[in-house]
């Protein structure tokens, strides 16, 4: 399994803007229906918000990896959203996130929800990476530095 199997440029955001958590989840799940990846964004929205009503998945480390699977989700997809000057999502280290990380897929796929989401934690887990992404210059570059890792770890 490749997480650029479920990644595009569409999905990724190099300039993401967003006071709260609330506030850059709406612009993420905005750009999976621009991209035309949802048809409606409400009801993934909100169940992303609900989601984080029970833990936040703000990880720590300038990291978010918020996840739902929901009916809008036809198959998994994976967004990803830099936010250059940071922004309070409720993180457990109480820093604020500088990358989000988003998954969401249908209900149905939940086995293969959580291998992914488990890819995603263990390779944010790698500094390097962070910080090369953190340093790109626009999407494609980031999907690049995303392939580039996901071949090294694939398996």
């Amino acid at each position: 399994m490749k997480l650029m199997d479920f990644v595009s440029e569409k999905t990724i955001d190099p300039e993401l803007e967003g006071k709260n958590k609330s506030e850059l989840l709406s612009r993420m799940v905005e750009m999976l229906h621009q991209a035309g990846k949802i048809e409606n964004p409400e009801p993934l929205l909100k169940s992303l918000l609900e989601r984080e009503k029970i833990m936040t998945t703000g990880i720590g480390r300038g990291i978010a990896v918020p996840h739902a699977m929901n009916p809008e989700a036809k198959q998994l997809i994976i967004a990803l959203g830099r936010i250059p000057g940071g922004a309070d999502f409720e993180s457990l280290d109480r820093k604020p996130v500088y990358f989000i990380f988003l998954l969401v897929g249908p209900p149905e796929s939940s086995g293969q929800h959580l291998r992914t989401l488990a890819r995603i934690s263990r390779l944010v887990q790698h500094s390097q990476f962070v910080e090369s992404i953190k340093k790109a210059r626009d999407a494609r570059a980031i999907l690049r530095i995303l392939a580039e890792e996901d071949a090294k770890h694939t398996g």
